[in-house]
């Protein structure tokens, strides 16, 4: 398990600074204040709940089915899957409509209290419903039937099925539940995973279960036995919403902080810090044509953008001039040259990965900006000084005005 270390909480840091993309990269629909909002296990349907009824929209963002409801049910949760579209009140309702009939179906009252969240299976099949008193019950859509209810310690806060549709994760108050559904019985709670969990995500094959907790921390578990594979202090709010990109290489995630982080899937790396919004970011997700994303907020944002597009946006380290070997307490200057298509490098941020810091003096400092917005492809300057004979390994990551960060750069030098 890998966690993140300081140069990670820095960038994250510097995640609130990010100005957005360039023009023409995102498209932005406006569709007012929204409750809650969902994505279709097959990335086809929209599902957007407002106090007065729901709007369904295609991939493209286009309207296809509005539903009015009672505003006094105060309705709070929302899901979509093939036909099926269900909505979950304060009150304990769960109500199912058909998709392309708008005509109601069943309604179940079985939850205490309020419905929190709600999922449905890739094929659309079962429904799950989680209250904030810890229940959990999941219905055949067709019969209308319960196949599973458990009830746990506090809220459940966030679901999601595997893409068999045999295995449910269950956000908890405290960490995540999985559930297997053919022999009805609790798998396991996931090791590493504390406090309340919001977003979960499976991976594309789903051998791998991503999860971002109110704490801010974001993480990946995979298989054999669900074991973390890395986790990080990703944002410094609460965590709403994860979701892998189709190929299953990158993760999203985004929450109250209105930031859209891209993570390479893998190990962790941080690749973006999006500022897209300007309100609390309740989902991100794939759409239906592969590359395609949709990001929206509180606010009733919209915004589509490609994730291949914007990784290829990201800065580039093209070299690193350097003397490897030099005298304690001489200076020397550092050359780096860089790539940036979007013309607005923004931060250098470097971090000690071997040797004493006490004894390291980099000028201007271990972050600073090079003031080279404009530039597309040129090169900056720092010294380093290295006060005591010893090694020294660097990390170097450059961060745009985007929030989009090059892979890090390592290199050594020796001081005798």
């Amino acid at each position: 398990m890998k966690r993140g270390v300081l140069l990670v909480a820095l960038l994250s840091l510097l995640g609130s600074v990010g100005v957005g993309l360039p023009p023409g990269e995102v498209q932005e629909v406006r569709v007012g204040r929204l409750v809650n909002i969902g994505v279709s296990p097959g990335h086809d349907h929209i599902a957007i709940l407002f106090p007065q009824g729901i709007r369904v929209f295609s991939p493209d963002l286009e309207p296809l089915v509005s539903l009015p409801l009672d505003q006094s049910e105060r309705p709070w949760a929302v899901a979509v899957a093939g036909d099926y579209l269900a909505c979950g009140t304060a009150g304990g309702l769960v109500r199912l409509w058909g998709l392309s009939t708008g005509q109601p179906l069943r309604e179940w009252r079985e939850i205490p209290g309020m419905v929190w969240c709600l999922g449905f299976s890739p094929d659309g099949t079962r429904l799950a419903a989680g209250g904030l008193d810890g229940t959990l019950i999941v219905w055949d859509t067709a019969s209308g039937e319960e196949v599973y209810r458990a009830d746990f310690a506090g809220g459940v806060w966030g679901l999601n099925f595997s893409p068999q549709g045999a295995l449910l994760a269950v956000g908890l108050s405290q960490g995540v539940g999985l559930v297997d559904l053919e022999s009805g019985s609790e798998v396991l709670a996931l090791a590493g995973v504390s406090g309340e969990v919001w977003g979960l995500a499976f991976s594309p094959g789903g051998q791998r279960l991503a999860v971002g907790t109110a704490a801010g921390e974001v993480g990946v578990w995979g298989q054999p036995g669900w074991t973390p594979l890395w986790i990080q202090a990703g944002h410094e709010e609460p965590v709403w919403a994860v979701a892998f990109d189709h190929s299953g290489d990158y993760l999203l995630t985004a929450g109250t902080g209105r930031m859209v982080k891209i993570w390479r899937a893998t190990d962790g790396l941080e690749l973006g810090a999006l500022a897209l919004h300007a309100a609390a970011v309740r989902l991100v997700a794939p759409l239906a044509r592969p590359g395609a994303c949709l990001s929206a907020s509180e606010d009733g944002k919209l915004a589509r953008w490609e994730l291949p597009r914007v990784l290829s946006l990201r800065p580039q380290v093209r070299d690193v001039f350097y003397t490897e070997r030099i005298r304690a307490g001489r200076e020397q200057v550092i050359m780096v040259s860089f790539r940036d298509v979007n013309r607005d490098l923004s931060w250098a941020y470097l971090e000690l990965v071997e040797g004493d810091k006490a004894r390291v003096v980099v000028k201007p400092g271990w972050s600073f900006r090079p003031h080279l917005s404009g530039h597309g492809a040129t090169s900056f300057s720092f010294s380093l000084k290295v006060e005591a004979p010893q090694r020294v390994r660097l990390r170097l990551v450059l961060v745009d005005g985007a929030g989009l960060r090059s892979d890090p750069y390592e290199f050594s030098v020796e001081a005798y």
